[in-house]
């Protein structure tokens, strides 16, 4: 047998050259022809390092590649050694040509400088396989690749019309250019199926193929050819490789193996998948996205799918609560209209078991059965695509209410219009959450918790802003956090701030302090407060004035109803009968009756003492009353404490003196 470097592999398999083990180790490697194998190493042992392929494999093969290396590679001239043999006529003819197809700006012919350096190089392709110059340049487009076979088939006419010119259509060299070119130009306009799906389509239509794909795979085969295709055929690009081959062809996706009814099976999906192929391969990767979710989310309407795929672009994950919301908007499920109805999905509104059971034409009875069961909210659609771990965050966070930050984020990205409360009603559809309600506003914590019981929390907020407080008070936040683990404090924290400030309307300081105002008016501290900001005695009628002008709508209607409080006061004493009250501590005031202060000033002296000089003890303290009065005091006191003495003296009755009056 003659081999060349176009010799495939299979042909020395068929006529028993090699082993189907060689032959298996080496097209699984990549390699379908004798060249394709020299190409790949530089000596033959080199396929040793081919997994499975062994010695006895190299042995086979060896001698066989050693005579193509001989034959074909081993060349001692230079290129341009070759190129000058070739003649001056030719040279010429073939440098001309190169230059013409070469010069330019575009990428195609970036491409070919690069990939072919010097006129000889170009020459080589044209007279080897013309296939290598139907091969697609991988990373450029299908316009840049026609711009580059184009290129190829103007260089061989140049040369073709030259070498006419110059007498030389009889050479062997004119005769394969006129071969090649001719080749060329039928199949020059097209790529194959295999080109096509490996090098033309975006990853967006691959993915989208590669789904339809597997579809097909479970709805159109059997299942024995389900099985073989998994192991043989298992991606959309090894089976639209045959797709313009015909059925005999299909032997070799498993080569010694007979499976007509299978490959048959595979010949008709292919025929109907390259019609897909075709169709899709042409659409923009918008318009893919657009059939993709036209296909996953058949309830959304065409507006709603452009925002979607805006949101995809923008984050590259579906909105899951949009999808959701809009979902259950429009289910029939009955399930999921009796849930929708009773948390406000519908239109905000929330009704009532009674309500919802009206609605539904149900009894309340049944509503609770329903609810008890399972919500469906085609999550399985909605798992196709990456955008759990984006929920991560949100869905592992130990507490969520409305001011959380990725709930504020969420809601603004996925264009809500629905209130925190029904946003919860779905979020505990797909996250581990249970619902608190406080006051009308649910609070979403996550039953991984289970460290602390935020009923008895709340019950301790409670108790502390339904306390009584006679003065405005400051109570730390962090009080009413009780047997809540350090690393979710912050959180929890932030949690009852929002709780106090938004739901209870309690003002929380900046530095955490619940500012509790004045709820309870403590008389007794009020009066004293007041006697002591005045900071001399009053009458309990002024006492009272600043009394009700600090607390108009007191129940107290007059001075008297104050007297039991001022008595009482421990640090406030009653001057004398005067009805004026001052604080104990005052010094200079004198809180017994004017006939006491007279006791106290005669104990004093060792003699009577003239009423002038008693007039202007008592009057110290009591600047309102006279000198008549005092005297008047003290000579009609019913206990006869006193005695008069002649000039106007007085002395206390229980006193003897030395000495009587007049003294000097």
């Amino acid at each position: 047998m003659e081999y060349n470097i176009h010799t495939n592999i299979r042909d020395l398999l068929e006529r028993g050259l090699i082993s189907a083990r060689t032959y298996k180790c080496i097209f699984l490697a990549g390699m379908d022809t004798l060249g394709d194998i020299v190409d790949n190493i530089e000596k033959p042992s080199d396929l040793m390092y081919i997994r499975n392929f062994g010695r006895k494999s190299c042995a086979e093969i060896e001698p066989i590649l050693n005579q193509i290396i001989r034959k074909y590679y081993e060349v001692p001239k230079t290129k341009e050694e070759q190129f000058v043999a070739l003649g001056e006529t030719l040279v010429e003819i073939i440098s001309d040509a190169y230059s013409k197809v070469t010069e330019g700006e575009t990428n195609a012919k970036a491409y070919l400088k690069a990939a072919y350096p010097h006129p000889f190089d170009l020459h080589e392709l044209v007279m080897e396989d013309e296939e290598k110059m139907l091969a697609v340049v991988e990373g450029y487009s299908p316009e840049e690749n026609l711009e580059i076979r184009h290129s190829f088939k103007q260089f061989m006419e140049l040369v073709l019309g030259r070498m006419e010119c110059a007498q030389e259509a009889e050479n062997a060299i004119y005769v394969e250019y006129k071969c090649k070119s001719m080749d060329l130009a039928i199949k020059m306009e097209s790529f194959s199926y295999e080109q096509r799906a490996k090098c033309f389509l975006s990853s967006i239509a691959k993915e989208y193929l590669e789904e339809i794909y597997q579809e097909n795979l479970d709805t159109e085969l059997s299942a024995r050819s389900k099985n073989f295709a998994d192991k043989f055929v298992p991606h959309f690009e090894d089976l639209v490789k045959y797709a313009e081959e015909p059925l005999s062809s299909y032997r070799r996706i498993c080569p010694g193996r007979t499976m007509a009814k299978t490959l048959s099976e595979l010949f008709l999906l292919n025929q109907k998948f390259k019609k897909v192929f075709d169709r899709v391969s042409v659409l923009t990767d918008d318009e893919i996205k657009m059939e993709t979710l036209k296909r996953d989310y058949p309830y959304l309407v065409a507006s709603q799918r452009e925002f979607v795929l805006d949101f995809m672009k923008e984050k590259n994950h579906v909105p899951l609560f949009f999808l959701m919301l809009n979902y259950l908007r429009l289910s029939e499920n009955g399930s999921n209209k009796i849930y929708c109805l009773l948390h406000g999905i519908f239109d905000g509104k929330k009704r009532s078991l009674q309500e919802v059971a009206d609605a539904m034409s149900l009894s309340r009875e049944r509503i609770r059965q329903v609810l008890v069961g399972t919500i469906e909210i085609q999550k399985s659609t909605l798992a196709k695509h990456s955008g759990w771990d984006y929920y991560k965050s949100l869905f592992t966070r130990p507490v969520i209410f409305e001011r959380t930050k990725e709930y504020v984020r969420l809601k603004q990205d996925e264009h809500l219009s629905i209130d925190f409360e029904a946003f919860a009603s779905l979020l505990i559809l797909v996250a581990d959450f249970k619902v608190e309600d406080v006051e009308g506003h649910s609070i979403l914590l996550n039953k991984d918790l289970g460290c602390f019981d935020f009923v008895d929390n709340l019950n301790a907020l409670h108790d502390i802003m339904k306390a009584q407080y006679a003065i405005d008070t400051y109570v730390p936040l962090d009080s009413v956090l009780v047997n809540i683990p350090e690393r979710i404090k912050s959180i929890m924290k932030g949690l009852f701030r929002f709780i106090a400030a938004q739901i209870y309307k309690v003002r929380v300081t900046r530095e955490g302090q619940l500012f509790l105002p004045q709820n309870r008016i403590d008389v007794s501290r009020e009066l004293y407060d007041i006697l002591a900001q005045n900071g001399k005695p009053m009458h309990v009628d002024k006492i009272f004035a600043e009394f009700k002008r600090r607390h108009p709508g007191h129940k107290y209607s007059n001075s008297s109803q104050i007297r039991n409080f001022l008595y009482k006061h421990e640090h406030i004493k009653a001057i004398g009968k005067t009805s004026c009250f001052g604080l104990d501590s005052w010094e200079g005031v004198y809180f017994g009756s004017i006939r006491d202060l007279l006791v106290d000033l005669l104990s004093e002296s060792d003699v009577p003492l003239h009423i002038d000089i008693l007039y202007e003890g008592v009057s110290k303290h009591y600047p309102n009353t006279t000198k008549a009065s005092v005297a008047s005091t003290m000579e009609d006191e019913n206990l006869k404490r006193f005695v008069a003495f002649e000039g106007g003296y007085f002395g206390l009755k229980a006193k003897s003196y030395s000495v009587a009056p007049p003294f000097t």
